[in-house]
């Protein structure tokens, strides 16, 4: 059985994602069947209903929760309302994201800027794709007559520090950045300097301040450093990133951890482990989520059992917490080891913001703590392929709809009274 690793984003970004980004997502209209999407996603926004009625209002926790400037929808154009839904900027955008870094991507025709919290617009929407700032820096889209699409990036000035000549690029970590040129990944820093070679099939950042890279090459995982010097060696079918300075490795089956130096440091003795997630790491022997021929429980980063393996399956703790399965249900324990959450037969995923979203058969919502239902997702989001994110972020909640088998077109937001913040 393979590990699991979990570390990469969970947070889903907005309007257009490609499944294949594996977490990261870059915006881009111009490579779609324009006409044809333009048409789709109007005629969604326009026949789109009222989705969620008000259950209450937000308690002041929840509302400080908010972000300050939330992305607002009214009709076809994009602005911001503050935590009271009062617009503040007015909708004027085809498109928009929440802020980050002080800045906000939105897009006008099809093409992307970003504005401040004032609402003016600092670099002018000029990019046929872009990402949010990330350590100053964005990911942007040129189109050029002989060189055809590129990506590089640009400064909070609007300007391009790294020349737009690769295929696909990632957010930096630290000093840097994986980019992608036809089907082969390498590395540069922000000096658009490369350091890595673009020769691997698979290339991600295990450890952005040390300089440590997890890259496939001939389906094997072997790890880097800055210098492109081999760490650990191309042997593994799995190496994933760094937490607390503990990685998850895969070799022969089994999974492990190893330190920075590239030394296993907890022996590769598990069918499955994931990430270490609050100093605890969910691990099983024998076939997870299989009460017959498997059981589960969690590890700390000495590698000493502290919860024993007694359960058919487990997920990742989260603000204390983490779902388990027993006898075919699922409950939710604490570090303790504490039934806090009785087994129910509905699966229940990890814990974000003070809730977890809950699924059986086509009945979704999300719980609290306390294993209360405080939102339940209509049933006929089903029928319309209507999706949410799984996890709330900063008291928000993403609404999708897919025009595409593999694009995501975001409707708005809700809270977590289930209030919507868009209007048609």
């Amino acid at each position: 059985m393979k590990c699991l690793s979990k570390g990469k984003e969970s947070m889903k970004a907005f309007f257009t994602k490609g499944k294949e980004a594996k977490g990261k997502y870059q915006f881009n209209y111009s490579k779609l069947k324009i006409l044809l999407l333009i048409f789709l996603i109007v005629a969604m926004l326009f026949t789109s209903c009222t989705i969620f009625k008000e259950s209450g209002t937000l308690s002041e926790t929840d509302k400080q929760e908010l972000p300050a400037l939330i992305p607002y929808r009214v009709k076809d154009k994009w602005g911001y309302c503050d935590r009271d839904r009062k617009i503040v900027i007015q909708p004027a955008f085809t498109e928009a994201h929440l802020f980050n870094e002080g800045l906000a991507l939105v897009a006008v025709s099809g093409k992307f800027g970003f504005i401040d919290e004032s609402g003016k617009i600092v670099i002018e929407p000029a990019y046929s794709g872009a990402g949010d700032f990330h350590e100053d820096l964005a990911m942007i889209e040129v189109h050029t007559r002989n060189a055809g699409y590129g990506w590089g990036f640009i400064n909070k000035k609007g300007e391009i520090v790294i020349e737009p000549t690769y295929d696909q690029v990632f957010d930096f970590k630290g000093n840097f950045a994986v980019v992608k040129v036809g089907n082969k990944c390498g590395v540069i820093n922000k000096n658009g300097n490369i350091i890595v070679k673009i020769k691997y099939d698979q290339l991600f950042i295990a450890e952005g301040n040390e300089g440590l890279f997890a890259a496939q090459f001939d389906e094997k995982y072997g790890l880097l450093d800055a210098g492109e010097k081999v760490i650990m060696p191309f042997d593994y079918e799995w190496i994933g990133e760094y937490v607390d300075g503990l990685i998850l490795v895969t070799q022969k089956g089994m999974c492990g951890f190893a330190n920075t130096k590239g030394k296993v440091a907890i022996g590769l003795s598990y069918d499955f482990a994931s990430d270490f997630h609050e100093g605890l790491a969910a691990v099983c022997i024998g076939e997870k989520y299989s009460p017959v021929r498997g059981k589960c429980g969690f590890i700390n980063e000495k590698g000493q059992i502290v919860i024993q393996l007694t359960y058919d399956g487990a997920g990742d703790f989260s603000e204390g917490l983490a779902p388990v399965m027993l006898n075919g249900q699922w409950g939710v324990i604490n570090s303790k080891n504490e039934l806090i959450i009785q087994p129910t037969d509905k699966y229940i995923y990890t814990f974000s913001d003070g809730l977890a979203f809950i699924e059986q058969d086509s009945k979704k919502g999300f719980i609290d703590s306390e294993g209360k239902m405080v939102l339940t997702i209509p049933d006929f989001y089903d029928e319309l392929g209507y999706t949410t994110d799984y996890y709330f972020h900063d008291g928000l909640l993403a609404v999708y709809s897919h025009p595409f088998p593999t694009t995501e077109v975001i409707l708005g937001y809700i809270d977590k009274k289930g209030t919507q913040y868009w209007e048609d």
